[in-house]
């Protein structure tokens, strides 16, 4: 009989490899858990994210570009920004330093590290529910490796809309709305509220017609208890050098590895399948509260 070979990829070509590679690992996962808890972001700073349509948009605002200087310094390379949609974002690193730190593994998608930092910032700081997946890694002989995050649909509701919005809506719905008169009344020039009716159509609060929706009526219903749930406090950049310390200070081998043999379990999963068409349930639901239950599978 023949002799069995076994097919396990060769992740490292020796040990003090293996014992570098690890020694990395656990400090860059020990960065991210500083930076995560450093990290808190105002709703106000979110919403600008949320009302982007395109990638230049996204690059431009504040967030993203607090995002980028982050994760460079978790140690995961430089994050850009790939496309955007109503409630998606795909981001890739294209020089990934997790890819790195495995030179002779070609087995397929490495970077679950990446993947989870995208997700604990997205839930814990941001305060938006996800689900992120690696669709390309350099490991599979790609250029760079991207990942897309997909947002819960009602925790964007939850966030997207300000007070101005609220005002514009209930204009629409008691139908006295006017782009010029509003633009004035609000101290805005008439492109400023075309862009949020822009968005609003996007977010299906009212359709191409600019009438409400479903949708829109249940929102605006609940609108003000949601929005006296969002807290004032200064964005995370302007702290930008108190967090640098204290991702910097992670730098002994042991904490990290203590931090990585006790990691917080954390794992937020949104089931495509289960998210169903939001103007049908909107036309069952007799508040937004419920219709915000039918979304966070999560929470049943």
């Amino acid at each position: 009989m023949g002799e069995s070979r076994s097919k396990t990829p060769v992740l490292f070509e020796s040990f003090a490899e293996a014992i570098s590679s690890l020694e990395k690992l656990t400090k860059i996962e020990s960065k991210i858990a500083a930076a995560i808890d450093s990290s808190r972001v105002p709703w106000k700073e979110s919403r600008k994210l949320l009302k982007c349509m395109n990638t230049a948009q996204v690059s431009n605002t504040s967030l993203f570009q607090f995002m980028q200087a982050l994760f460079f310094q978790m140690g995961l390379g430089k994050l850009e920004i790939l496309d955007v949609g109503r409630f998606q974002f795909t981001f890739c690193f294209k020089e990934c330093e997790i890819c790195n730190l495995y030179r002779s593994d070609k087995s397929g998608k490495i970077c679950f590290i990446t993947s989870d930092a995208l997700l604990r910032f997205f839930v814990k700081d941001v305060d938006l529910p996800c689900s992120v997946e690696e669709t390309k890694c350099q490991k599979e002989g790609h250029g760079h490796c991207e990942f897309k995050v997909d947002l819960q649909p009602l925790g964007v509701y939850k966030i997207a809309l300000d007070a101005v919005d609220g005002a514009m809506i209930d204009q629409i719905i008691s139908s006295k709305f006017d782009i010029a008169k509003f633009a004035e009344e609000n101290l805005m020039e008439e492109e400023a509220v075309e862009y949020r009716l822009q968005v609003l159509e996007s977010y299906q609060i009212v359709d191409k017609d600019r009438k409400i929706t479903e949708i829109g009526s249940t929102y605006q219903k609940f609108a003000q208890g949601l929005r006296a749930l969002e807290e004032d406090f200064d964005p995370p950049w302007k702290s930008l050098s108190e967090i640098t310390s204290a991702i910097a200070a992670k730098n002994s081998f042991a904490e990290a590895m203590n931090e990585t043999l006790n990691p917080e379990p954390f794992f937020i999963t949104v089931d495509k399948s289960e998210i169903v068409n939001l103007t049908e349930e909107a036309k069952k639901s007799k508040s937004f509260a419920e219709l915000i239950s039918k979304y966070v599978k999560l929470a049943e």
